[in-house]
């Protein structure tokens, strides 16, 4: 890209998060009455118009822009700078205004704070109790809005524009005693819980650290009672639960957020729904496969609650594990629905990629191995997520089909060279990730080698076995351990 290119500047990455709809509706921010009077800011946003949403045009530099707004005259770098940061100005307070609009709550909290300002006392006080009631009656009752509580109830207590202080029945203050009790309690409670979550993460890294944590609290009256709410008991029973086994902990996890759901406000559904994925990969990486089958349906149950879907979005990663989970489990009824309809949720440079590469791992799964190969073959990738995943699904197709057909050796084993290349200069994964996968392809060429080996025994595939059974950062070890019982079955 030429020097002074605009497609990393903070202008240009402002205008990329416009949605469509909200980059036309800045257009008429900016002709509005007002905003800046500055004319060049609509010729500037005409300009860049052209070039939305990529932005990846070459000619798009500063220089450029100047030419095309001021013809004729010499280049200023500091003018251009000035017009390019008063548009990234606008395009902020435009953000906030949206935001603003489309938040009542925080629309009411910041009319309240403006009539206090402007010694509107009535105004202040008519709103400001009607704002806590409405609070009040939300259901579930959450962390949020028990800060908000916690504010509005201080204000009208302090505000010079009430009595509150000098009556006997403080009111607003009790209140706002209680809102900082329930605040200070489920933040504690949810941030027990991360901490928790980390340790089985982090456990060697953290375990020392995070052995010692403060649960003093939870015997606490205050503890007894706030625990009838369904978002503080969730929290609270997966503390009290954590010296069970994995394999309990997930059992009564599970059971009771999914009874309690509908219950829990919106971002703790995310934080507890996240934290039942997270067991049931640690338990999968423990060698429970069983657990594959109630990941699969707990992905089916985030699909259903609109748990994985974030402004109509779902992750790459997120498509690719269903989508690799649901094959792996041959649920292809499933996966005919979800791909197409999860396809559109993904970012549009995406799509393709994700197509492919799922149209690939079903053919694998299905014992297609010369299709999946095929498909993948010449198909050149653009994220590096899929980049990624495909080296691992070659990895296995080139397998399987040399176990079917020993003149794919010189294939298979060209691409575990080039895998086991890429993956010790990759400068975008940790060193555990490369390791992982450079594991698998040894080991794979370990049993393709012992496969064609005349002389080979019994006793060198157990030694195998057990060296896989150790490894604790391997890529596929499922997989491998099936396809060794797969060939000592045949040629034992």
């Amino acid at each position: 890209m030429r020097k002074n290119a605009l497609a990393k500047s903070t202008t240009v990455q402002l205008l990329k998060a416009l949605d469509a709809g909200e980059f036309k509706d800045f257009a008429r921010w900016l002709r509005s009455s007002w905003c800046s009077s500055n004319q060049h800011l609509i010729t500037l946003y005409r300009i860049l118009k052209k070039h939305y949403p990529e932005f990846s045009s070459e000619r798009l530099t500063k220089q450029w822009l100047y030419a095309e707004i001021y013809p004729g005259k010499a280049y200023n770098d500091k003018v251009c700078r000035n017009l390019l940061s008063e548009l990234s100005v606008q395009i902020r307070e435009f953000l906030v205004l949206k935001r603003v609009r489309k938040d009542p709550l925080l629309f009411q909290k910041t009319l309240i704070s403006e009539y206090q300002n402007r010694i509107k006392p009535d105004w202040f006080i008519k709103e400001s109790k009607k704002l806590l009631d409405q609070i009040e009656e939300q259901q579930p009752q959450n962390w949020e809005n028990r800060l908000d509580c916690l504010v509005l109830n201080e204000q009208l207590y302090f505000s010079p524009h009430t009595l509150y202080r000098q009556q006997k029945n403080p009111g607003p203050l009790e209140a706002a005693a209680q809102a900082l009790e329930e605040f200070y309690l489920l933040g504690k409670l949810r941030i027990l819980n991360e901490r928790l979550e980390r340790r089985k993460k982090f456990a060697q890294q953290e375990g020392k650290k995070d052995q010692q944590l403060d649960t003093s609290f939870l015997t606490s009256e205050a503890v007894n009672e706030i625990v009838k709410n369904p978002v503080f008991n969730i929290y609270y029973q997966r503390i009290l639960n954590r010296d069970l086994s994995l394999e309990m902990q997930f059992e009564r996890s599970e059971q009771l957020f999914r009874s309690t759901v509908d219950q829990l406000p919106d971002k703790d559904q995310q934080i507890l729904y996240h934290y039942l994925l997270n067991d049931t990969a640690r338990l999968s990486q423990k060698g429970n496969t069983q657990i594959l089958t109630r990941m699969l349906d707990l992905y089916k149950f985030g699909i259903d609650q609109n748990l994985l879907i974030y402004d109509q979005k779902i992750t790459e990663s997120t498509f690719l594990n269903i989508v690799s989970l649901a094959a792996g489990l041959k649920d292809f009824d499933f996966l005919e629905q979800f791909i197409p309809a999860c396809l559109i949720l993904l970012p549009a440079s995406s799509i393709d990629d994700a197509h492919t590469w799922a149209k690939a791992k079903v053919a694998l799964e299905q014992d297609k191995y010369e299709q999946c190969i095929e498909i993948l073959k010449d198909y050149s990738f653009q994220g590096f997520v899929f980049i990624y995943r495909t080296r691992f699904l070659l990895l296995q197709a080139f397998f399987e089909q040399f176990l079917r057909d020993d003149t794919y050796y010189p294939f298979f084993k060209s691409y575990c060279r080039r895998t086991e290349m890429n993956m010790r200069n990759e400068k975008r994964l940790s060193q555990a990730r490369k390791t992982a996968v450079i594991k698998f392809t040894q080991y794979i060429r370990k049993m393709a080698k012992w496969k064609d080996d005349v002389n080979a025994t019994g006793e060198q595939l157990d030694r195998i076995v057990e060296d896989l059974e150790k490894e604790r950062n391997i890529q596929g070890k499922f997989w491998l351990k099936a396809k060794l019982d797969q060939i000592s079955k045949k040629l034992l």
